[in-house]
């Protein structure tokens, strides 16, 4: 981490911090609000620390800064280069927006949600959810986040594959290409899978170097159905199948654009496609 730069004084003698050079000081170096940061930047010395304390306190308690940790201050309308971004709502036009995150929640303007940062795998959040994030004003004034990793998200230990039943329990062989072993799966942990079956475990803490162990937690069914290549390459590509609740009750809130629409039900017409297709949307019909 860089050392904090101190502030220029020209021949002014080193003596107590003034409000304006504290908020001069933040708003130029918004990356070193951590209040031994400040006090190496303005070049306080030690007999005038408490000055620098009291200022401190007195401009978060009138809101002009806000505590991001213990002893940590950032202005208020300016959210840290980088930092904890709890997105809050999605706006009309589908965009996730969030707020900085401080000590006591989230401050500052609106920031927008840009993706993931680098070209590392798309993080996935929405609204309720918090993410580490690069932040920055564009040149329109309007602040935008791009992810450097979910924080808030409980470990996925989660795995798809599929089930080899023996008299002990079983075995999952992943599915993923990452993972080079399979997981043990004893009798209490298979909830009814049958061989062959396409299921959902969660892995177990390991122990020592011996095989690892995991529960099957849903079964999602045979390995041939149609629907099972789907959620092999959504588990695989983090692909996200399941929601927040706020998430939800927008999709259930929104109402499809009003069309023109003929019905043509009466049509007796033919799929061609074969049975295990995931789409039937060939079709033929003669008269």
């Amino acid at each position: 981490m860089s050392r904090p730069p101190r502030q220029p004084r020209g021949n002014q003698e080193r003596g107590a911090p003034t409000r304006e050079m504290v908020l001069e000081y933040l708003e130029k170096h918004p990356s070193h609000g951590a209040k031994r940061d400040i006090a190496r930047g303005l070049d306080v010395p030690t007999e005038h620390k408490p000055e620098l304390r009291r200022i401190l306190n007195e401009l978060e308690a009138e809101g002009a800064l806000v505590r991001t940790a213990k002893r940590a201050f950032q202005p208020a309308e300016q959210p840290p280069p980088t930092g904890i971004v709890k997105f809050e709502r999605i706006d009309s036009q589908g965009e996730l927006i969030g707020r900085a995150m401080g000590r006591e929640g989230p401050f500052g303007p609106d920031i927008y949600y840009q993706g993931s940062l680098g070209k590392s795998r798309e993080i996935a959040v929405g609204p309720g959810e918090s993410a580490l994030c690069r932040i920055d004003k564009g040149g329109d004034g309007i602040w935008r986040a791009r992810a450097i990793k979910k924080i808030d998200a409980t470990p996925d230990t989660s795995l798809i594959g599929v089930y080899r039943a023996n008299r002990y329990g079983g075995t999952v062989d992943p599915t993923s290409r990452k993972e080079k072993s399979n997981f043990i799966i004893e009798k209490a942990d298979a909830r009814d899978a049958k061989d062959g079956d396409l299921v959902r475990i969660n892995a177990r803490p390991a122990r020592g170097y011996g095989p690892r162990r995991a529960a099957i937690v849903e079964v999602i069914g045979r390995l041939d159905d149609p629907r099972s290549a789907s959620i092999i390459a959504m588990h695989t590509h983090g692909v996200p199948d399941e929601f927040p609740e706020a998430v939800l009750e927008e999709a259930q809130k929104a109402t499809a654009a009003p069309a023109p629409r003929e019905d043509l039900t009466r049509i007796p017409l033919i799929t061609i496609d074969p049975e295990d297709a995931r789409d039937h949307d060939d079709a033929v019909y003669a008269e």
